[in-house]
């Protein structure tokens, strides 16, 4: 992998965006990937770029669930293949239970200003490791680093998979 690494971005032969190459790289990992004890990765999926990156998940046989507000979406992500979501009452703070397995990394792919501070502060306890915020728009970054964000990504496109990096 490391001659493909040294091809592809030491001499900067050809163009190929930092998304293909990861695939590329995950493609040529997935056999490679077989811890047992991972962490769970907790992400949020309202747009195509959030379920593009479940698929990837899905892929490299990551252990996840997905985060939902409503049972629509719900049934859509069970089209989808995916067997654990967290379906939470974002209003009812007293539904807001931790879940069981042991949380890492987390990403929410931003659907509306108001929803992503509410999933902001109902997954910052769940975690110590990085929480990504994936936008389109143009908000303030600052809203949501002071609500637990490590991370802001503004991206035009769907191709996020070099986050799992």
């Amino acid at each position: 992998m490391a001659f493909f690494r040294h091809e592809f971005l030491g001499r900067g032969k050809g163009s190929l965006s930092c998304g293909l190459f990861y695939l590329f790289w995950a493609i040529c990992q997935k056999e490679e990937h077989t811890t047992v004890d991972e962490d769970l990765i907790i992400v949020t999926a309202p747009n195509e770029s959030g379920r593009k990156f479940i698929k990837l998940l899905i892929y490299l046989k990551r252990p996840f669930a997905v985060l939902t507000n409503n049972l629509k979406e719900e049934r859509a992500l069970k089209k989808l293949g995916i067997t654990q979501i967290i379906r939470i009452h974002t209003n009812n703070t007293d539904e807001w239970v931790v879940p069981e397995q042991r949380v890492g990394r987390i990403f929410i792919f931003e659907n509306s200003l108001n929803l992503t501070c509410r999933y902001l502060q109902i997954c910052r306890p769940w975690t110590s490791r990085p929480i990504y915020v994936i936008t389109r728009g143009g908000n303030s970054p600052g809203i949501y680093r002071g609500l637990g964000a490590n991370h802001i990504i503004h991206t035009r496109n769907s191709e996020v998979g070099f986050l799992l990096k």
